[in-house]
């Protein structure tokens, strides 16, 4: 067991000395190569271009991670909530992320009487 945790000790450390910094350096010289144009060169419908698609992705990324939030929601609280809760988890998990207060109606925990 000790030889093993020894053997991927030393894997470990070979990989942040040797392998780490040359991919540390790759990434550095490929943002220093590219050249970015002036503000004024490029003309407002590509700067509108660019925002629609910057919101675009920042939007399909926020879903991505609603539904990793819901899948992960799902599997570890599903069992023990009922489904009607489980519909509630989701609207808060969609609330929080939008980050939108939470309406009055949207109760985590039903109080029963």
């Amino acid at each position: 067991y000790l030889t093993i945790l020894a053997a991927f000790s030393s894997i470990a450390d070979f990989i942040a000395d040797k392998i780490l910094p040359k991919i540390a350096r790759k990434k550095a010289l490929t943002a220093e190569a590219t050249r970015i144009p002036p503000i004024d060169d490029i003309p407002d419908s590509d700067v509108e271009q660019i925002k629609q698609e910057a919101d675009k992705r920042f939007l399909e990324r926020q879903k991505e991670q609603i539904e990793l939030f819901r899948r992960y929601g799902h599997r570890e609280v599903g069992p023990y909530i009922t489904s009607d809760e489980l519909v509630r988890l989701d609207r808060y998990i969609e609330y929080y992320a939008c980050r939108n207060p939470a309406r009055q109606n949207l109760l985590l925990f039903v109080r029963k009487s």
